[in-house]
This record gives C-alpha cells, structure tokens and sequence, in this order.
C-alpha cells in the first residue's frame, strides 16, 4: 500500500521515507513530532522520492532536521523536486541513486485579489526567489546569476549532473531495494507494470521504484520506444 510517510526507529537510527507532497500527504507535526520525541537518536536517514509541495511545510521540516543534533543524510531514491529539494540540503550529506532525478525551480504563487493584494503577493514571491537562489548558491558555490538562470529553466537533473553542480555530494549505482529492511521491501514489479497505471500523478512518483528494479526495460524502452518513454516521464511529472 501507498504511505507518502514513513517513520521508523531501529537501533537508535531514524529513518523518515517521504514519498508524498509536502502539506497533504506529509505534513510538519508529522515529522517534527517524532524529531522530537527522539532527541538522542544517533542518526537519521531521511529518504526522499517526492515532488515537493508547500513552502512553509517543507521549511519547517528543514529547519526541524537542521535543529536536530544527529548527524543526518539525505538518500535522494526516485525524484528530489522543488521543495523536497530543501529538505534533503538541510542535511549534512545527500546521496543521491543513480537513477534518481532532482529538479529546482523558482517558487510558485498563487493570488487573486485587489491590485494592491496581487503586488504584495508579487513582492512575497519575489523575496522567496531571492532566499532560494542565496540557499542554492551557499550550497553549490554557483554565481547568483547562474543559479537564477538554472531556476527559471526548471529542468530535471540526472544524479551525475546534480553532482556535477553541487546539489549532492555522492551518486550511488543502488537498487531500491537496498534502502529497505527485508521485512519492509516492496515486491518487486518491472517496468511494464506501470504503462497501464492510471494517470493519478502522485502514485506516478513512484515509477523510478519499478524501472530501478527493469533497468533495462527502461533502457530499452527508452531507445526503441523514445516517445512512449516521454510520455511516462511527462505523465508522471504533470
């Protein structure tokens, strides 16, 4: 079954899956109340593989994670978008599979109102624009000019040239299934399995899981089939 949050603690190790959007399927008090509640942990894991969401949401769980005095690492295990994108920086470390993608782009404001409303939001959105080009930048050693340039493309990354960038420290060639205690993995399903799934774009997030494990379904599908293939990427990124 589908759970956008997980949350576990073995051995003095927590792990937090995040697989939904920030603000509906995972929200602040979710996380937060069990950083919490577990001061002493040793360390956490946090594995992403999500398309981001709300701005204070995923703020909130950054600075929850940044406040926590273990060391933490972010596993980058399908898409890294947008806000998720904040919360796997405010580790020490992310690592980021081989097949994973990342995507940063200028944040998005929704408004109506009187004029005057509508050049508050502006200035809002404005300010945000600036807060995450100065995050990003402090990050990758990017010129400010560069990066806002990078953010207005809003372009999906592969893990090598994340890395190249400076978004994560380490690409690994992992299979899904690595990330997971036996007793918690998914079963296994290829490729073909998700082509017919219905267009419900969230469940979509999860179509690395499948080609992680047919990687040369993927491969393939990809070189004999390139339109079907941006069409499963498109879909599920919609």
């Amino acid at each position: 079954m589908f759970k956008p949050l997980q949350i576990t603690n073995q051995a003095g190790t927590l792990r937090i899956r995040i697989t939904g959007y920030l603000g509906e399927e995972v929200t602040e008090a979710s996380v937060t109340r069990q950083l919490d509640a577990l001061p002493q942990a040793e360390r956490i894991e946090v594995y992403i593989n999500s398309g981001g969401g709300s701005v204070p949401v995923g703020n909130a769980i950054a600075v929850a994670l940044r406040q926590h005095p273990a060391p933490k690492t972010a596993y980058v295990v399908g898409a890294c978008a947008s806000m998720a994108t904040l919360i796997a920086l405010s580790c020490d470390r992310v690592v980021m599979d081989a097949l994973a993608e990342w995507m940063v782009h200028l944040p998005i404001t929704t408004a109506t109102g009187r004029s005057d409303q509508l050049r508050d939001a502006a200035q809002i959105s404005e300010e945000l624009e600036q807060q995450f080009v100065q995050l990003y930048t402090a990050r990758t050693g990017m010129s400010a000019e560069d990066m806002l340039q990078l953010l207005r493309e809003e372009k999906w990354l592969s893990a090598s040239r994340a890395h190249e960038l400076g978004f994560v420290d380490e690409v690994l060639q992992l299979q899904m299934a690595a990330f997971y205690p036996t007793e918690e993995r998914p079963a296994p399903q290829r490729l073909a399995a998700l082509l017919p799934r219905a267009t419900d774009a969230r469940a979509g997030w999860d179509y690395l899981q499948w080609a992680r494990q047919d990687p040369q379904g993927l491969a393939r599908l990809k070189a004999q089939e390139p339109e079907r293939f941006r069409a499963l990427l498109d879909r599920v990124k919609a």
